[in-house]
Order: structure tokens, then sequence, then C-alpha cells
């Protein structure tokens, strides 16, 4: 089995470098062009499944691969981004303003910071892989599964696939629709391909 996690297309709060989780921001109109090029490159590719967060700029990704494909697309609250809390909407300048004490925290373990009023990124390495493992149950051994969702939330997987510190979810880098490939077998899950963005960005 394959796992195609792929990050959604660009958002203006991406281009502006704003922090957001749960917030609900659409693709910019570059993020659109990032999509349609991802959903030309896997048109060609026998996919089984479609997941996707249910957040917008999540959905909108995932529909332009579903568009070329005879699948329903399933929507999971458990794919969401980290839960920022009260960090929504913030610049890296107002977080090291207003909350200067967890910011050096966040840089010291940024997995282990309890985002005030939302969650941590061992939280989040929790509830999303509770759910892949959920999807690798209900589908065949030869299946492609497409994982549609968020830079946090792909590089939460990736450490847990390598058995990495959640504290170094920091140090992997997940471009705007690019696609990182998972493979699945009887006893394990071995990563084969990191933060593919060639379609993205050509």
């Amino acid at each position: 089995m394959q796992l195609l996690l792929i990050r959604h297309g660009e958002t203006t709060y991406n281009a502006q470098g704003l922090i957001y989780g749960h917030a609900q921001i659409p693709l910019n109109e570059r993020g659109q062009v990032q999509a349609h090029r991802l959903g030309q490159r896997l048109k060609q590719q026998q996919i089984h499944a479609v997941y996707s967060s249910d957040l917008i700029r999540a959905m909108h990704t995932a529909h332009a691969i579903v568009a070329h494909h005879d699948l329903q697309l399933v929507t999971d609250m458990a794919l969401r981004e980290l839960d920022v809390g009260e960090w929504e909407h913030k610049s890296v300048p107002d977080v090291q303003q207003q909350y200067p004490t967890l910011y050096q925290q966040y840089c010291a373990t940024p997995g282990e910071l309890v985002y005030p009023g939302g969650e941590s990124h061992r939280d989040l390495q929790q509830r999303v892989m509770t759910a892949v493992n959920r999807y690798v149950t209900l589908h065949q051994k030869d299946d492609i599964i497409c994982i549609v969702c968020h830079g946090g939330t792909i590089a939460a997987i990736v450490c847990a696939v390598l058995g990495l510190n959640i504290n170094l979810h920091e140090r992997i880098r997940i471009d705007n629709c690019a696609i990182t490939t998972i493979e699945v077998t009887h006893d394990a899950m071995h990563l084969v391909c990191l933060n593919d963005n060639t379609h993205a960005t050509s």
C-alpha cells in the first residue's frame, strides 16, 4: 500500500507568513494553480481513495485530484492542522511580543508546547496517526491512498514513521502541494519520497 501525503496549495496566510491552524483560509491564486498542476500530475495515477482534512484549503486541493477519478472525497477532522489556539492569525513578531515565555519554550522544545487555547504537536501526532492507521486497516495491501492535509500534519506523520522525536518536526520541510510517499508493508511504514513538488513549481 502507498500513502500519498499531500499538503494543500498556497494561501494568503502562507504568503504573508502568518500563523494559522483551524482557520478557514481558501487557496490564493497561486495555490489554485498548484492544485490544478497536482491534479494533472495524478490524473493518470491509479488511486483507490482520497481523504482530506475538512478545512477548506485542503478540500479545494483534494477536489483537484478527485475531479480526474471516479471517487468520493472523504473528509476527516482528524487530518486538520495543529490547533494553534490564541496564536491563530498572528505573525511571529506578534507572538514574540505577546507570549515571550511561551515563544522561548517553543524554540527550545517545539513539539512539547501546548499552544494557549490549542494543542501540542504531540497531540496532533496522536490524532493523525490514529486516523492514518484506521485508513490502512480499511484498504487492501496494493491500494494507493491520497491524504490531503497540512504541513504540520505531514511532518508529524513523517516523525512517527521514522521514529523521530516530535521536537524535530520543524526540520522537515513540506511545500505547498508537495507529495510525500509512505509505503506500508505488513509490519511497518517506510518513507519513500519526501516533499516532491516538481509539479507545483514547474
